[in-house]
């Protein structure tokens, strides 16, 4: 068993502040599950928080974007009313 843990190689995870920086990750993650270097209990934790890492990016980007969507429509001369399609 201490030869399993010797070979081991420590696993450092880079800056994560994009979504593409996340999926690289995921897919460093992957390869080093596949050659062995780190075992699968430890790469489905991570891709795990990776995963969560990447949605809340992108519900956090989304709120950003509606925010701003709502911002323009409050700021124009005429409110705004949708078309109602009978």
């Amino acid at each position: 068993m201490a030869d399993r843990h010797e070979r081991k190689r420590r696993f450092k995870i880079g800056r994560l502040t994009t979504q593409d920086q996340i999926v690289k990750e995921l897919a460093r993650v992957y390869r080093h599950a596949r050659r062995k270097e780190i075992d699968s209990s430890t790469a489905y934790r991570l891709s795990t928080i990776l995963g969560t890492m990447a949605k809340t990016m992108e519900a956090s980007e989304l709120e950003k974007r509606l925010d701003v969507i709502e911002q323009a429509l409050l700021a124009r001369e005429r409110p705004f009313r949708p078309k109602v399609v009978p």
